[in-house]
């Protein structure tokens, strides 16, 4: 109730649920197609159709972004 946004009702679109490291992958492998299956669990308490997953690649020594992909739920 301060601020720029005072007063002001906001709208979230893109509010993280769930925050997890799905792999790691070595170095040597970076220039390597390496598949990954994941199954992510959806709580059914959530609006299906207005979510999606996001993945990213991240160095984890310099915490630089490298690649990422978003995925619409079915």
């Amino acid at each position: 109730m301060a601020g720029e946004n005072m007063f002001r009702r906001l709208s979230h679109t893109g509010v993280v649920r769930h925050f997890e490291r799905i792999a790691t992958v070595a170095h040597d492998a970076v220039d390597a197609v390496v598949p990954i299956t994941r199954r992510v669990r959806i709580d059914d308490t959530w609006s299906r159709s207005r979510l999606r997953v996001v993945v990213f690649l991240q160095d984890m020594a310099t915490s630089a972004i490298t690649g990422a992909a978003t995925v619409l739920i079915d």
